[in-house]
């Protein structure tokens, strides 16, 4: 019994060595290079709106200035292009474009040397995340075992490979925090990245105009911690520190603000004064006809049209506790709403949000001793808190529930998971070897269809790109996993 016992703790604490180290990263971002280049290289666009997204990039392909006043009729199926509040993504992802085609005019290349860059940027995303993470007062265990389940989870984990916004705001969030961070944490007055925090809300805040919910919160709290630090000497202290960067320092500090501020300005301000929204509706800016060229818009225009004279909305509460809330824990499990999750995914995605989101709670007085972490609760309370109002508000509108989707828990669901992962370390830190049975455990159900492997096991060969390599792998891929996976129900098939 005694031998049994110390043999345990001798893999305890191994186990719990490896969870912490730096190699443990290496691999996390392993998986998530692996997931991002085989999606790219193997799945026709579809996924995630890049259908879209891929038009308006080849439409923004025909402009060298993006600033321009009337929209051309053929761009109309992608609706309001010309005030859109996100078309800076659109704009500088065509540059790799123009560039690719001056090589080839193949489109399947320049989608997915597009794709590369995406998932370039999520991995860079996830080197931010543990670098501003490790600056606060979480473990390394914590950061891990969350930055390891935001890979392997199903609906993010093809992200990394699709052409999208959510994968460059994945990485302004990280950027944004860490710039704040060390503006809070450090003794004296940290200008650089004071401008970089200014620079890069503003910049990105024009790739995805949603960012604002991520931004606003952020800079406020960093704002708030100067002044409760400085009172009336902040301002003179600013103005010291800036005159202590060197001559070159300054000009790319005034540059980037400059940039960024007037991108700012041209596009959320002036949505916001001119059409009362920093996303105006297409048909404040075409007619209605032509607004219907986009199957979106056209969608939402006929859902609106017969709204029905008594409808009467659910209260957020109901809405949220019957609809929202099933369709973001469910969403996680799987890929795409016409797929069934996996009975373990189900009950493991389940399980993180009951169970872990009240050891979160549980544990909530002992995270926020430390004050860098209300910045991270601030930003995940007020980011979820305008998703489901927005959302919410599109279900009044539309008289039914649209444009509730899991991946856009993404920007704080690394907050979430480190969270929930700090927190079971804290109620379990009396229980090492169960702690790491439970962990071991939750890891090996990460194969019934975590990661990409609920998109590998519900895509068909219709969805693959037509190369006789990428068909054999992914089908001889999917069998094997197939094999392996045990589905509560089979796979709907698209």
């Amino acid at each position: 019994m005694r031998k049994t016992k110390k043999t345990l703790d001798v893999i305890t604490n191994k186990a719990i060595d490896i969870l912490g180290k730096k190699e443990l990263f290496y691999f996390i971002l392993f998986i998530a290079v692996f997931q991002g280049v085989w999606y790219a290289l193997s799945i026709i666009p579809g996924m995630f709106d890049e259908v879209r997204h891929i038009d308006a990039i080849m439409f923004q392909k025909e402009l060298i200035n993006p600033f321009i006043d009337s929209q051309p009729e053929h761009w109309d199926i992608i609706g309001n292009g010309i005030r859109d509040p996100s078309y800076l993504f659109y704009y500088l992802m065509s540059w790799p474009v123009r560039l690719i085609a001056a090589i080839t005019n193949n489109q399947a290349a320049q989608v997915i040397a597009l794709r590369l860059i995406m998932v370039g940027f999520f991995t860079w995303a996830l080197f931010l995340w543990r670098k501003a993470l490790l600056r606060l007062s979480i473990s390394p265990i914590s950061i891990n075992v969350g930055l390891l389940f935001v890979v392997l989870t199903p609906a993010t984990a093809p992200l990394a490979g699709t052409i999208n916004y959510d994968n460059l705001i994945f990485f302004a969030t990280a950027l944004c925090l860490l710039f704040s961070i060390k503006v809070i944490n450090t003794k004296r007055i940290e200008i650089n990245s004071l401008i970089g925090l200014l620079a890069t809300g503003m910049f990105f805040s024009v790739i995805k105009y949603t960012f604002l919910a991520i931004f606003i919160p952020i800079l406020a709290y960093t704002l708030w911690r100067l002044f409760s630090s400085y009172g009336k000497k902040l301002p003179s202290l600013l103005r010291s520190s800036f005159k202590q960067l060197s001559s070159a320092g300054k000009i790319v500090g005034v540059l980037l603000l400059v940039i960024s501020f007037g991108l700012f300005l041209e596009r959320p301000i002036y949505n916001t004064v001119r059409y009362g929204n920093p996303k105006p509706a297409c048909k404040q800016i075409i007619d209605e006809r032509r607004c219907s060229a986009n199957d979106l818009i056209k969608s939402r225009i006929t859902l609106q049209k017969n709204r029905p004279a008594d409808f009467k909305p659910k209260s957020p509460f109901e809405y949220g506790l019957k609809n929202w809330a099933p369709i973001m824990i469910t969403g996680s499990s799987r890929v795409i709403n016409a797929q069934t999750p996996t009975i373990v995914m189900h009950f493991l995605y389940y399980s993180f949000a009951f169970t872990g989101i009240g050891m979160v709670i549980y544990y909530l007085r002992d995270h926020l001793q430390f004050k860098a972490n209300i910045l991270l609760l601030i930003v995940v309370l007020t980011y979820l808190a305008v998703l489901f109002l927005t959302n919410y508000s599109s279900y009044n509108k539309n008289a039914g529930v649209v444009a509730v989707n899991a991946r856009y828990f993404l920007p704080v669901l690394p907050i979430l998971l480190v969270f929930v992962a700090e927190s079971f370390l804290r109620a379990l830190r009396k229980y090492r070897a169960v702690s790491t049975v439970l962990l071991t455990v939750i890891i090996l159900s990460f194969s019934q269809g975590g990661g990409l492997i609920s998109t590998l096991i519900v895509f068909n060969q219709q969805h693959y790109w037509n190369n006789s390599l990428v068909i054999q792998v992914n089908n001889k891929t999917k069998k094997a996993l197939h094999n392996i996976v045990f589905e509560r129900t089979p796979f709907r098939r698209l």
